[in-house]
């Protein structure tokens, strides 16, 4: 059993290594192969999602057709690459830039044991919880039983009957569960898991790596311990819930963004197309990634009208950003218009009630007032923990004149603000949305406030 997961994930990471690589070509020689891994394994397994979905739709019964299907078209890219090798004159040779590897020291010896403790955690997990948390069994995993069966079943997964299983929700997690279950022949829950660990374990590569690319050795190892530490994240990457391949994603948008503007004298316009391709994935993965994709085009248009570039720049970014966009959101438009059932969010909902509750400040308040009763819980301390470094350091001169980090923080301050309209307006109840809700938009969130936190800092006496 084991072998035929390992046999159907060669598909997609192969898959995401090609597209990854072709979109750092320019720049391979100033990043670590790390880095191009990480992207590799959320991008592969995005494809594979989206694949395994149209194959679905347009016979009915994804089966053997998607074995067949990946095989021959993993044949084709292994020989046009081979190809290519052969016919392409050899490139000119470039001075080795990439960032020296992190040398074995105290802080690495840490990092490393904090890591090998985490995989033993997320495994015990796992074990201890097969089938995932609540939202796993009864949405995500539950869809994918569905499409597992194939045609006349797979419609089922999205009958308003069973709308309290988010019937509008898209299907990156499901499609992929239930493509490894394919392989498998058999609804195993080692799959999910093991999609669940891959999301988790990517989401801490490419924060290790990013960090080390951009800033240099302590900040990856810091940004690895504090993420690795922060209980909550281990424990929602366990629970095969969808917010673990959202984190990734928006991570990796606003990582492209900053490689982009820290390697630009490169040119490297295939990172646009790779950030729209992970945005559009982020749509493909919840409803909030509608959410990121306006975050990203307004943020970076903010950014960029008012600098030096100005509305060309944006304009050109745009295209790029569009070719790696566009073919999710088709496909996501298909799956919301032909497949999805009714949201049960907002549609309920009068306009004037949902405006009035916005401006209710008792609302307000008391999301507010559970949000800081977050910070007096255990899961709390990396948070502490990141500004206690904030204070020691202290803010390094300029960085907010640096486009990418300007991008990124915009980029969270409009995710906030529309997971708290979303969060007023809606007419469940507010404080079962807040215990129920709070702690996975942060889990989202995290990473990439780690991430532009810590590249603020200064760069320590000792690094």
């Amino acid at each position: 059993m084991m072998g035929w997961l390992a046999a159907a994930l060669l598909w997609p990471l192969g898959i995401g290594w090609v597209v990854s690589r072709w979109a750092f070509r320019p720049v391979r020689h100033r990043v670590s192969p790390l880095l191009v891994l990480a992207f590799a394994v959320g991008t592969g397994l995005g494809i594979a999602s989206l694949s395994f979905f149209l194959i679905l739709a347009l016979t009915g019964d994804a089966g053997p057709v998607v074995v067949w299907t990946e095989t021959i078209v993993g044949c084709v890219v292994l020989g046009l690459a081979f190809y290519y090798r052969r016919v392409m004159p050899p490139r000119q040779p470039r001075a080795q830039t990439i960032p020296p590897p992190v040398a074995f020291s105290g802080s690495m010896a840490v990092l490393v044991g904090v890591l090998g403790v985490t995989a033993i955690n997320l495994v015990l997990l796992s074990l201890n919880a097969p089938h995932g948390g609540w939202d796993a069994w009864a949405s995500w995993n539950l869809k994918a039983r569905f499409l597992f069966m194939g045609s006349p079943i797979w419609e089922r997964a999205f009958s308003p009957i069973i709308a309290w299983s988010s019937v509008d929700y898209p299907l990156l997690l499901p499609a992929n569960v239930a493509r490894l279950w394919t392989y498998v022949g058999a609804e195993h829950p080692a799959a999910p898991s093991l999609l669940a660990a891959l999301f988790t374990g990517a989401t801490l590569l490419l924060l290790v790596a990013a960090l080390h690319t951009l800033r240099g050795r302590w900040h990856a190892v810091m940004g690895g311990l504090l993420l690795a530490g922060t209980p909550y994240f281990i424990r929602h990457g366990a629970a095969q819930y969808a917010d673990a391949p959202f984190a990734f994603y928006l991570l990796a948008a606003v990582t492209l963004y900053l490689l982009h503007d820290h390697l630009r004298p490169e040119k490297p316009t295939g990172l646009w197309a790779l950030a729209g391709l992970s945005a559009g994935l982020a749509m493909w993965t919840k409803n909030e990634g509608l959410l990121l994709v306006l975050a990203l085009v307004l943020a970076r248009g903010l950014v960029l009208v008012f600098q030096q570039p100005g509305r060309g720049a944006w304009l050109r970014e745009g295209r790029v950003f569009l070719w790696g966009w566009v073919p999710v959101f088709l496909v996501w438009c298909y799956f919301k218009m032909q497949v999805a059932g009714p949201s049960t969010l907002l549609t309920s909902q009068a306009a004037p009630q949902a405006v009035a509750q916005v401006l209710d400040p008792s609302r307000t308040v008391q999301m507010g007032s559970y949000v800081l009763s977050l910070f007096l819980r255990p899961d709390a301390l990396t948070a502490y923990l990141l500004m206690l470094c904030m204070g020691i350091l202290g803010l390094r001169r300029g960085f907010w004149k640096e486009p990418g980090l300007q991008t990124g923080l915009l980029v969270l301050t409009m995710m906030l603000t529309g997971y708290f309209l979303v969060m007023a307006m809606s007419s469940a109840d507010l404080l079962w949305q807040l215990r129920t809700a709070t702690s996975r938009l942060f889990f989202q969130l995290w990473p990439t406030v780690l991430l532009l936190a810590l590249l603020m800092l200064k760069r320590p006496a000792w690094d």
